[in-house]
C-alpha cells in the first residue's frame, strides 16, 4: 500500500474511501469531519490573504506613481484587514494540525474485518499447550480442535512470582503506589538474562544495537505516536516539556528526524533496549495482580525503515526473526493477524505474537509487529534518496522481548508443580547462571 499519511489536504479527493477505513477501525469520524470543514474554512481564508495581498501591493504601486494620499488609507485598511485573516489563518492551522495528529492510518488490504481482538485471525501455532483438566471444552471452543495435551492444576503466573519469593509489591506500593514492583532473586538475573539474550540474537541478525534516552520531548513525541490516543498512558514531566518512553522503537524513529537516506543505506534496521514506563490509565481491573500490566517494565524493540515498496517483506522478515529468536525460549504461542477494530491506530497491518498462559487457559500478547507505513516519516519528514526523487521511507516495528511478559510466560510453562520446581530453558541458563529454580523454604 502506497497510499500517504492521512492529512486533510490529500483526503478532499478520498474522502469516502478513508470513512470506510475509520468505520473498519471503529473509530469515530467525527474529527475528521470537523477537520475537512476546518479545511475549507482554510482555503477561504488563505484565497483571501492572498486577494487582499495582491491588492495592497497593487495599491503600493499606484501609490508610487501618483502619490494620492488617499491610498495611503485605503492601504492601512487593507493590512488591517489582512492581520485579522492571517491571525485567523493561524489559528485554523494550528487547528488543523492538532487533528491530523488525531487521525488513524490507512488499513490495508489483508486486514480481517472485525472489532476486538476476538475477532483476530490466528495464522500460525507453535508448541502443544497444556489445557488443565475440566477446561478441554473451553479450550476447543475458543482454539478448535488445535493438538494440546492434558494437565492437573497450572499456578497464575501472580502466584508463581509470589510464592517464589521473585516480585515484592506490598513495599513497592509504598515507595512508588500501585502496579509498582520490586524484583528480587533469580527473576534479577533472568531479567538481565533474557535482556542480554535478545539484544545479542537480533543484533547477530543484523539490526543495530541501541539504548535511548529514556525520556523525550513532547513535541517529538507528538509526531510519532497516536499522542491522542496514547495521552493517559503518558507520564507527562510538565516543566521540563519532556515525556518518559513508553517504549523506545519513539526514540528510534525520531533519531532521524530530516534525514535522507542513500538507497543502498536501506533497510536500516534497530534493536534497543530500555525501560518503559505507562500509566496504563484506561486498565482499571485488567491484570491487576503480578507484573503482566505495571507502570514500569523492560523491553526490548526492534525498528526497520525501508521503501515503501519493501515495507511488506521486511514485515514478514520481522515476524520470522522474532519467531526465530522466541523459539528456544520453551512456551507454545500462537501468531495472529490483528482485525481492524484492534490494531494500533497507526498500523498498516499488525500481528501479534501471543504466548500461552495455561491457568488461564488463554494466549496473552507478548509481541506486536506492524508496519505504519510512511505515517511517521511524513511527520519527521525521513526520505530515501531514489534516482532524483526523493521518497518517504516506511517505518516498522516489532516488540523483541516484553523482558517481564516473556518470564511469566516461561515460568508458567516450565513449572513442575509435583516437584515445585521452575526449569529454566538453555538459552537463559548460561547468561543467568540458574537452571531450575526451587520453592524457597
Amino acid at each position: 500500500m502506497k497510499k500517504p499519511m492521512p492529512q486533510l489536504r490529500s483526503l478532499t479527493e478520498c474522502g469516502e474511501a478513508y470513512l470506510e477505513a475509520l468505520k473498519k477501525r471503529g473509530s469515530p469520524p467525527e474529527a475528521f469531519v470537523k477537520g475537512m470543514k476546518l479545511y475549507e474554512q482554510f482555503k477561504q481564508l488563505k484565497k483571501q490573504s492572498e486577494s487582499l495581498r495582491a491588492t495592497r501591493n497593487q495599491k503600493t504601486v499606484e501609490f508610487s506613481k501618483t502619490k494620492d494620499k488617499s491610498i495611503v488609507d485605503d492601504v492601512k485598511k487593507i493590512k488591517k484587514n489582512l492581520a485579522i485573516k492571517e491571525e485567523k489563518l493561524s489559528k485554523v492551522e494550528s487547528e488543523i494540525r492538532k487533528i491530523e495528529l488525531m487521525l488513524p492510518n490507512w488499513i490495508d488490504s489483508k486486514v480481517p474485518v472485525g472489532k476486538s481482538k476476538l475477532e483476530n485471525v490466528p495464522i500460525k501455532y507453535v508448541g502443544v499447550p497444556e489445557v488443565v483438566r475440566g477446561k478441554e471444552g473451553e479450550f476447543e471452543n475458543n482454539f478448535g480442535k488445535r493438538p494440546y495435551t492434558r494437565t492437573g492444576r497450572k499456578i497464575h503466573h501472580a502466584d508463581l512470582v509470589e510464592k517464589f519469593k521473585m516480585v515484592e509489591t506490598e513495599n513497592a506500593a509504598k515507595i512508588s503506589g500501585s502496579r509498582f514492583y520490586v524484583e528480587q532473586n533469580e527473576l534479577v538475573m533472568l531479567d538481565m538474562a533474557l535482556s542480554l539474550f535478545t539484544m545479542k540474537e537480533f543484533s547477530k541478525r543484523g539490526f543495530v544495537p541501541l539504548v535511548p534516552p529514556y525520556m523525550m520531548k513532547k513535541e517529538v513525541e507528538e509526531k510519532i505516536t497516536y499522542f491522542t490516543s496514547f495521552e493517559e498512558s503518558i507520564y507527562n514531566l510538565v516543566e521540563d516539556g519532556l515525556v518518559m518512553i513508553t517504549t523506545s522503537e519513539h526514540p528510534l524513529a525520531a533519531l532521524y528526524e530530516n534525514h535522507i537516506f542513500e538507497k543502498e543505506e536501506l533497510p536500516l534496521r534497530l534493536v534497543a533496549f530500555s525501560p518503559a514506563f505507562r500509566r496504563e490509565a484506561g486498565a482499571h481491573g485488567k491484570d491487576t495482580k503480578g507484573i503482566f500490566r505495571t507502570h514500569q517494565f523492560h523491553k526490548v524493540e526492534l525498528h526497520s525503515m525501508v521503501p515503501v515498496e519493501d515495507q511488506m517483506n521486511e514485515l514478514e522478515f520481522l515476524r520470522e526473526t522474532v519467531e526465530k529468536v522466541m523459539a528456544p525460549l520453551g512456551f507454545p504461542y500462537q501468531i495472529v493477524k490483528n482485525c481492524a477494530g484492534d490494531m494500533d491506530n497507526r498500523a498498516l497491518l499488525q500481528y501479534d505474537l501471543e504466548a500461552w498462559f495455561p491457568a488461564q487457559n488463554n494466549f496473552r500478547e507478548l509481541h506486536s509487529i506492524a508496519t505504519v507505513g510512511t505515517w511517521i516519516s511524513e511527520k519527521l519528514n525521513i526520505k530515501v534518496r531514489q534516482g532524483s526523487e526523493k521518497a518517504y521511507v516506511a517505518n516498522l516495528y516489532a516488540t523483541g522481548a516484553a523482558i517481564q511478559r516473556t518470564l511469566l510466560a516461561i515460568m508458567v510453562n516450565n513449572y513442575d508443580a509435583e516437584k515445585e520446581i521452575i526449569h529454566i530453558p538453555k538459552p537463559l541458563q548460561g547468561l543467568s547462571g540458574i537452571k531450575t529454580i526451587e520453592k524457597p523454604q
